[in-house]
């Protein structure tokens, strides 16, 4: 087995540790890790297709929490945005690709941030209107199927309703689930699903089920704002690089 796979399964499972503690940062995680092994265009076929093993299991764990009032246009937008963005990302110059994947991250990484501060002060009862909300899951999914980093703006929105965090979680298990599956159905329409990817995969699920259930276990044990917030000095500073770096293959 070579060390560019078993440090791939090592950058997932990480990935995966901070999803099981926090609920959500998977995707932001591993496409700032997995380019610093992979061509760009392969760590976003991976990512996608081990995002999908890991939402089913949040939203396994989490469905009897899920309530489907407000959740609608969230879904259905982000469903519609995915292959939108795809078709974005397919039209960037493969050498210009790391530069938008730089940006992208570090956008991301500010809008989490900024998003944090507002989760944490009273919301009022009422849902965004509907076409609001369909706009925030429009560009999540645009993101998603652009660079897999969809999370900050519906995890923003989401935890600023006045629900149980409960209910959150099990709300972005079922979005990412569901934008996760349009894009899955995209690359495979697309020809993108190679032999060596699916054995990335196979050989990173363990680490990854590993790196879940660390990650609940260390929930009651560790800050998970503080771990958030060294996590997104890390992922900005690898953004950044990404962004300053001289064009290369995607």
């Amino acid at each position: 087995m070579s060390s560019t796979l078993l440090i791939v399964a090592a950058c997932l499972a990480i990935a995966s540790f901070l999803q099981g503690l926090t609920g959500f940062g998977f995707g932001l995680t591993a496409m700032g890790l997995l380019p610093l092994w992979l061509p760009v265009r392969d760590a976003q076929t991976l990512c996608t297709m081990v995002g999908v093993v890991v939402t089913s299991m949040n939203i396994a764990v989490a469905r009897k929490h899920f309530r489907a009032q407000g959740t609608l246009p969230l879904l259905l937008g982000s469903c519609v945005g995915v292959p939108l963005g795809y078709q974005f990302r397919t039209l960037i110059p493969e050498n210009s690709v790391r530069p938008w994947l730089g940006a992208a991250i570090c956008l991301m990484v500010v809008w989490d941030v900024v998003g944090r501060r507002f989760r944490k002060a009273p919301a009022g009862d009422a849902d965004a209107p509907t076409a609001t909300a369909t706009a925030i899951g429009v560009f999540s999914g645009w993101l998603t199927g652009a660079f897999n980093i969809g999370g900050p703006p519906l995890v923003a929105y989401l935890y600023s309703r006045p629900w149980p965090v409960h209910r959150v979680v099990a709300v972005l298990s079922a979005i990412f689930l569901a934008s996760g599956l349009v894009r899955l159905a995209v690359i495979v329409a697309d020809g993108r699903i190679a032999e060596p990817l699916l054995t990335a995969t196979a050989v990173s699920l363990l680490p990854v089920l590993a790196g879940i259930a660390i990650g609940q276990r260390c929930l009651s044990r560790t800050s998970p704002d503080l771990l958030r917030a060294a996590v997104s000095v890390v992922l900005f500073g690898l953004g950044l690089a990404f962004l300053l770096s001289s064009p290369g293959p995607g």
